[in-house]
């Protein structure tokens, strides 16, 4: 019988020198602290409604786009129209024609048809994809009104795509609606809508918590309310993290996350305890 090739000291240690190098470049520091986003790998997003999900995953577009320059990205939109994401494009100055030359958008608010899974797959497919963005699942007419089981299919379907096309797969997903960002309490992976089997499937997992608190701005003489918004990595499976905890920086003119930085857990837990909260 022949020895597997896969099970030798060799091939062991071409895969230790691939985890070292990054498939993606980013300029994002969140996405660096694991190497960037991994190709095969299912990367979930998980925020409150209103929490800022399609700006990030926009700005994670944009970073995508302008440092990788022969990407290819399917975006799949479950809660806009095509005209209006292209108007959060021209609100945000993109000025890539590179980038968007290799970018295809889907949207179920513009086709009457109800597309399935397998039919999302198909036009990935075809459009020779190498990074797929879903905004968001759960709010999509193959997910959201579908029984638990029927979820865990779909995300299985997905994932296989994943692993089989070598790409890396964005994911924003919801929390249930009793979750929002300034709770008595920061948000956990069971905080999603529906079914758990896409946090269990997921190599990577984030949660996009932000905080808002009333200040007294000297310069405007008034109290007025600012919005933080932070990233916390709660799985990061098979790649080291040094840090997990990271800041957002905001353009409110462009509408994105331009940057982030690394926060420590203290400053975090002071904007916990600042925040507005009934």
């Amino acid at each position: 019988m022949s020895k597997n090739p896969k099970y030798t000291v060799e091939y062991l240690k071409i895969l230790k020198e691939q985890k070292k190098t990054r498939d993606l470049t980013s300029n994002f520091t969140l996405l660096n602290a694991h190497n960037g986003l991994r190709k095969g790998k299912l990367h979930l997003f998980l925020a409150p409604t209103s929490g800022g999900k399609s700006t990030l995953g926009r700005s994670l577009l944009f970073d995508a786009l302008d440092n990788n320059p022969d990407l290819k990205v399917f975006v799949y939109l479950s809660e806009e129209s095509e005209d209006n994401f292209l108007k959060e494009l021209a609100d945000s100055d993109y000025e890539n024609q590179n980038g968007l030359d290799r970018l295809t958008v889907y949207s179920e608010i513009d086709n009457d048809d109800k597309i399935s899974a397998n039919k999302l797959l198909f036009l990935m497919e075809e459009s020779e994809t190498d990074l797929l963005i879903i905004d968001n699942i759960t709010t999509a007419h193959f997910y959201q009104d579908q029984k638990t089981q029927v979820q865990g299919i779909v995300v299985n379907k997905i994932k296989n795509i994943c692993v089989r096309r070598n790409i890396p797969v964005i994911v924003m997903a919801h929390t249930g609606a009793e979750v929002t960002d300034n709770m008595r309490r920061t948000i956990e992976s069971n905080d999603i809508r529906g079914s758990k089997t896409i946090v269990n499937y997921a190599e990577f997992l984030y949660v996009l918590q932000s905080f808002s608190s009333d200040e007294y701005d000297s310069l405007m003489r008034k109290r007025i309310t600012r919005i933080y918004s932070t990233i916390v990595i709660k799985k990061s499976r098979g790649e080291h993290c040094d840090h997990q905890l990271f800041f957002l920086k905001y353009d409110s003119q462009k509408r994105i996350y331009f940057a982030d930085r690394e926060m420590e857990f203290q400053e975090f837990k002071n904007l916990f305890k600042e925040r507005n909260h009934l």
